[in-house]
């Protein structure tokens, strides 16, 4: 691999600090060195997409082959907006989703036929996860970090991988707050991978994002998370339920699902949000054409996979609402952009009352309730070898929710022109990568609670 360090300045918009004419200075030792990872770390501000696009660039007219990827739908999109360059899920890169004869999906590995040493660059690394997903509709015995590394490793050996990534912002699910995520954390990579890399760390804040509110709110909490000192949020300011509610419909543009989002950090208080806007929109019946929705579980559409986490659009209501083993079903189709901008949609059957919960998740009463009467009436599952829930179209439902107030989980990896953040903490147990991850959010405007 060779690459010519001045080009890649000469490709940057703006004169790089200290921190980011390292990284320059490195990246060039590390595509010519036997290393396996570089890990660009940088809080919000720094500079690290601009500096992406710079590699990528220089990487293009040095015909040096590199692909982009980032953990969601969303933020693939953003990756590739920003950098002028395709850029695709981890998941759509690595994976087959295969279709099983006992009704289960098996996430098979893609063969790697890149001949070239081929560098990998990875978005929003900080959500990367080394657990394996619990989800008896998918079948992949090793976490996502795991089955990249070796889909990359698998082509040709000399392939290398650049993880961007902010370590502040809220880890993967399950891991501690404050943990640093796995796919940024050189000594997991090194201990339990075996690999070799690197680390570049920035956190001067460029000059010309000083003046955003936004970002220097997001520097404050960074500050407070590295050295313990007070923090604040510089914000516009919503007062109570209504407030938020009022705010969110003000910015809300039904044909842009980017235009606004509220986050708050309990499944209660976006149970109450989302019932208020959707009634402020006229929307009496459990879903309705236009609600905005978002994936609780993967879903294997006829010609699409929606993954968990992904926002989609309900655009038909195919049939009316019926009952079985308990609860109540309804046929949709659910509207979707994929990675490259597409549209894309899937249909099948949801399950209403994990719509309707206060928490994202049926009480074990009623799946065993609804596993019962599947098994009465369901010849083929109850003969199938497995029983697995994509056998069958009420236990393979569509989990969803409502997609106007979501958790900080859900929003990572997207941006929004507004956000109205729940800063609300019980017992006074203000978790900083929370704030941190709700501020980042916002593109233009930072509504905080009062």
């Amino acid at each position: 691999m060779t690459t010519t360090t001045a080009t890649i300045f000469d490709l940057l918009p703006f004169a790089p600090t200290t921190e980011q004419a390292q990284f320059l200075f490195e990246i060039e030792e590390f595509m010519e060195s036997d290393e396996d990872f570089f890990m660009l770390r940088g809080s919000a501000g720094t500079g690290k997409t601009s500096i992406a696009k710079a590699v990528v660039d220089h990487l293009t007219e040095q015909q040096i082959p590199c692909f982009l990827s980032a953990p969601t739908t969303r933020a693939a999109r953003i990756i590739g907006r920003k950098t002028e360059r395709e850029a695709r899920t981890l998941h759509s890169r690595i994976y087959l989703i295969e279709p099983l004869e006992d009704g289960r999906v098996k996430t098979s590995l893609k063969v790697n036929d890149d001949t070239l040493p081929t560098l990998y660059i990875v978005d929003e690394s900080s959500m990367i996860s080394d657990r394996v997903t619990d989800d008896d509709k998918f079948i992949a015995s090793r976490g996502l970090l795991y089955n990249f590394l070796h889909y990359v490793k698998n082509g040709n050996k000399r392939s290398k991988v650049l993880f961007i990534g902010d370590v502040y912002q809220l880890p993967p699910v399950g891991y501690e707050a404050g943990q640093t995520p796995p796919a940024l954390s050189e000594s997991y990579l090194r201990g339990v991978f075996g690999l070799s890399g690197r680390v570049v760390e920035l956190t001067d804040v460029k000059r010309q994002a000083e003046g955003s509110s936004i970002l220097r709110s997001a520097t404050s909490l960074r500050d407070a998370m590295r050295f313990g000192r007070s923090w604040q949020i510089e914000s516009e300011h919503f007062w109570g339920p209504k407030g938020a509610v009022d705010g969110y419909l003000r910015a809300f543009n039904p044909r842009r699902l980017d235009s606004v989002v509220y986050i708050a950090h309990y499944h209660k208080s976006l149970t109450r949000f989302n019932t208020d806007v959707r009634q402020q929109l006229g929307r009496t019946d459990t879903l309705a054409v236009g609600d905005v929705i978002v994936f609780h579980q993967n879903f294997v559409g006829t010609d699409y996979t929606a993954f968990n986490g992904d926002f989609g659009t309900v655009v038909e209501l195919v049939s009316g609402v019926e009952r079985f083993g308990g609860l109540h079903f309804q046929q949709v189709m659910v509207e979707l952009t994929d990675e490259r901008g597409q549209l894309q949609r899937v249909a099948g059957k949801v399950c209403l009352e994990f719509t309707q919960a206060e928490k994202p998740e049926l009480m074990r009463e009623q799946e065993n309730v609804l596993y019962s009467e599947v098994m009465r009436t369901d010849k083929a599952f109850r003969e199938s070898k497995y029983r697995q829930n994509y056998l069958n179209p009420y236990l393979g439902a569509m989990r969803l929710r409502y997609g106007y107030g979501i958790t900080s989980y859900k929003a990572q990896g997207s941006e929004f022109d507004t956000v109205l953040l729940n800063t609300w903490a019980r017992e006074g147990k203000t978790n900083l990568n929370y704030l941190y991850t709700g501020v980042t959010r916002a593109r233009e405007r930072l509504i905080c609670s009062v």
